[in-house]
């Protein structure tokens, strides 16, 4: 009895804690503008990278016993904003040089958003801007692949993150 009693009071005590776990994308730099080029107006204005999330899990575990799953939301692709006139053109390629899709929508001459394919294999990324304009420059920026997990004390209106 006494035993029993013990065992609810340190279940009781130890709380609820929660597991997350998961995949992130970080680019090498979230912001390039570029510099003025004599009186050229370049097509690379300004470029925005986006980290970007492959996968995001959590387990929720009360008393440490996993009931829980949680899957949460994830970009379906890695994001780039690019402000100017026009949209340069990109080269994506994975660290074994294969070269990965990428889509683009421009937004009314203004600029282009592009997203990219997560690759299948590989912990980075490398992404060449390339500018259409003659006299101006080409930007390279990466992206690495970063694996996370953690384990936290569940809290009622939201848990400390996890970076």
């Amino acid at each position: 009895m006494r035993l029993g009693i013990l065992l609810a009071g340190v279940l009781f005590l130890t709380g609820c804690t929660d597991y997350k776990y998961g995949i992130y994308w970080n680019p090498s730099e979230e912001r390039y503008a570029q510099q003025s080029v004599s009186s050229v107006n370049c097509s690379i204005g300004e470029i925005n990278a986006y980290r970007a999330i492959e996968s995001s899990h959590q387990l929720i575990a009360p008393f440490f016993i996993p009931l829980f799953h949680n899957v949460e939301r994830s970009d379906e692709s890695i994001h780039i904003k690019s402000k100017g006139e026009g949209c340069p053109s990109l080269i994506v390629k994975d660290q074994y040089n294969n070269v990965l899709q990428h889509t683009f929508q421009e937004q009314d001459g203004k600029g282009c958003d592009y997203y990219i394919e997560y690759p299948k294999s590989g912990e980075k990324i490398s992404v060449l801007v390339v500018d259409i304009t003659p006299d101006c420059n080409n930007h390279e920026l990466s992206y690495s692949k970063d694996r996370f997990f953690c384990m936290r004390p569940t809290e009622f209106g939201g848990s400390a993150p996890c970076e």
